[in-house]
């Protein structure tokens, strides 16, 4: 789920992915990702990431030299 935290706005997102390993939520402030998806105007978007308290890579695949780094939220 994405929240605001300084607006107490929350929304929830659901996205068809390929993805492996164990089910987790993760938070984000919402306005970097729409930060990152104006940057990423097309294509595919990989996101690597360990767990749900530590930094998400966030790169274009059709543009591998340009990539982002988001701290998720504590919520």
């Amino acid at each position: 789920s994405l929240m605001n935290v300084e607006q107490n706005e929350e929304v929830h997102e659901e996205l068809a992915v390929e993805y492996s390993g164990d089910e987790m939520q993760i938070s984000f402030n919402v306005r970097y990702l729409l930060e990152i998806l104006g940057a990423v105007k097309k294509g595919v978007i990989q996101w690597s990431f360990q767990d749900n308290k530590t930094g998400v890579l966030i790169q274009s695949k059709s543009d591998q030299d340009t990539y982002f780094l988001v701290m998720p939220m504590r919520v």
